[in-house]
């Protein structure tokens, strides 16, 4: 199995008629960090991760609009196509959830270092042929038939 099969592409929505992809990247934290200044303690990021977790993870109570916005606008801050206002005119809310699964998809992917993509393609290779050696002891050998 590639890699590319358990990460197809990158994340992307659909605003204004138009594909984006969603990426995290440094200016992406940056702009976290400017819309969450009280999550960050003498200078140093602490809950950068965490700031997403705890959002994504309260959308499955209620999500303020407004973290949905913020996380989604760092993700596409890289297109440079959106300001907070335009991106508000853009999204629709019976696509928050896919909204959500891309920035979780997103981020995730921006904290794998290369190291850890290629062990995971690694590992699904490796567990791709154990999975096809098992089930070929599986499968019955092939029996005469009597007629």
């Amino acid at each position: 199995m590639k890699l590319t099969e358990l990460f197809p592409d990158m994340p992307k929505v659909i605003l204004n008629g138009k594909e984006y992809e969603v990426i995290f990247n440094t200016r992406s934290m940056r702009q976290l960090e400017f819309d969450y200044p009280d999550k960050i303690q003498d200078g140093k990021e602490i809950t950068s991760p965490e700031l997403i977790l705890n959002a994504l993870n309260s959308a499955f109570g209620m999500m303020k609009t407004t973290d949905l916005i913020n996380l989604l606008h760092a993700g596409l801050i890289h297109t440079n196509q959106f300001n907070k206002e335009t991106l508000v005119d853009a999204m629709q809310p019976c696509f928050f959830p896919v909204y959500m699964d891309h920035i979780i998809l997103a981020y995730q992917l921006s904290k794998s270092t290369p190291e850890q993509l290629e062990k995971m393609e690694v590992m699904s290779a490796v567990n791709g042929s154990k999975k096809k050696m098992d089930q070929e002891e599986i499968m019955p050998p092939n029996m005469p038939t009597i007629e």
